[in-house]
């Protein structure tokens, strides 16, 4: 495997850990107690810049109830969380911002998000015909 694979590898475990840890809405501090790795590893691991041992990628893989296959982006299941394309990485990046919210802090998104729609229809249809 050269630099590039390895690099791409740990890019796909990164980003796959992290959406996990975030659909779950678990801390870091959380997932690096749970695998006995620091914080600052797991957050290292999460950004695609360093790679950890197999032992707590199976120990990882176990928490969230995924497959090593997942976790490495060689499964079905990965490639229904990643392919289609910029739409879906929108939408999949607003869901995992909104897993990681409070209760409070969602109703307080939903409504300014519902009143950023109407004003955004009212501009549309501004000046009155």
């Amino acid at each position: 495997m050269d630099t590039s694979d390895r690099s791409d590898l740990l890019k796909v475990i990164g980003a796959t850990i992290k959406y996990e840890r975030l659909k779950r809405r678990m801390s870091v501090e959380h997932l690096a107690l749970a695998t006995d790795l620091s914080p600052q590893m797991i957050m290292s691991i999460e950004r695609g810049v360093r790679g950890t041992k197999l032992e707590k990628l199976i120990r990882i893989a176990d928490i969230f109830d995924v497959s090593l296959d997942y976790l490495t982006g060689h499964s079905i299941e990965y490639l229904n969380f990643a392919s289609p394309a910029k739409e879906t990485d929108k939408s999949t990046e607003l869901s995992i911002l909104c897993n990681s919210l409070t209760e409070e802090q969602t109703d307080l998104v939903l409504s300014f998000v519902k009143n950023l729609i109407a004003y955004t229809d009212e501009i549309k249809s501004y000046p009155p015909k």
